[in-house]
């Protein structure tokens, strides 16, 4: 996944992330299958580096609260989220635009809905 610019922008990030719950012996006869979590993390880029991305939840002058970092190699997709304010600093619309970059390195554009 190449470097996009998207550093202070609002995005929603598609990845996945392990899964795990076992916590004491099983016997193998009886094992289910576990699939890794598909996670939606919502937020404004702070670092876009070419191995992850750090996003943050809120925002303000001289602070951040919410950080987190997402390695690349998890990243599914990456949604930027554009908002039109009007003069009274209300939204008024929301568009969300796909430029998705899938792991399998098949590529995707349209609006998601």
């Amino acid at each position: 996944m190449e470097i996009e610019f998207l550093e202070g922008k609002a995005v929603i990030i598609k990845w996945l992330d392990s899964h795990g719950i076992t916590s004491e012996w099983e016997f193998r006869n009886e094992i289910k299958t576990l699939h890794p979590c598909l996670c939606v993390s919502i937020g404004f880029v702070e670092v876009e580096h070419k191995d992850y991305i750090t996003i943050y939840q809120t925002g303000a002058d001289k602070q951040v609260l919410g950080r987190m970092t997402i390695p690349r190699c998890s990243i599914i997709s990456i949604a930027k989220v554009g908002i039109m304010i009007d003069n009274k600093d209300k939204a008024k619309t929301i568009n969300f635009y796909e430029e998705c970059k899938c792991h399998n390195g098949k590529e995707k554009e349209g609006k998601i809905n």
